[in-house]
């Protein structure tokens, strides 16, 4: 998956904690963002399913690639607090790759929450393990099911976050007011 170094540091600095190797996020952040892959999962797969209902030649998924750049973004937040490096990492991908997408997010989501609020820090591993799993389930979806890459993805999330926040940097009052 091209989540490069790039990338990750303009996720991580977007949110205005700077890229370090210690913990930076707080247990709403990560909850946050299992929330989020699991939100801009289901956004994807919905926009993807709704070109799929358009003649072949006419079919156009920008629009479901751009959601998989917003499942990247929270994608890198997670890897970086579970300390997950490096891009490229084999996976034997299960098919329907959309079933798979949906079931691995519902359990990433049902894990992180068990390790917020009951404090359950033997469960790091797995949900370190799920990270890895739709890593390569988004890669592998990006690339078959929407043929695009995962640069275009992440391309897309950049601009629309630049757009969306003028000061480079995430802030509630900001995404209070937002428009786009």
């Amino acid at each position: 998956m091209s989540l490069d170094k790039e990338f990750a540091d303009f996720c991580i600095n977007y949110l205005n904690k700077g890229l370090t190797s210690e913990k930076l996020f707080t247990y709403k952040e990560v909850l946050h963002a299992a929330i989020g892959v699991a939100t801009e999962t289901a956004e994807m797969l919905v926009e993807y399913e709704a070109t799929l209902n358009t003649p072949r030649n006419k079919r156009d998924f920008t629009k479901a690639v751009k959601e998989a750049g917003d499942v990247c973004f929270y994608l890198i937040i997670l890897m970086h607090e579970f300390s997950i490096v490096g891009t490229d990492i084999d996976y034997t991908i299960c098919y329907p790759i959309d079933v798979a997408l949906k079931r691995d997010t519902i359990d990433l989501l049902e894990l992180v929450k068990k390790y917020v609020f009951q404090e359950r820090a033997e469960l790091h591993n797995s949900i370190a393990n799920y990270i890895v799993t739709i890593k390569s389930l988004l890669t592998a979806f990006i690339e078959v099911s929407l043929h695009s890459n995962t640069t275009a993805a992440t391309c897309y999330c950049v601009d629309k976050l630049t757009k969306r926040y003028a000061s480079g940097q995430f802030s509630v009052a900001q995404s209070r007011e937002r428009t786009v």
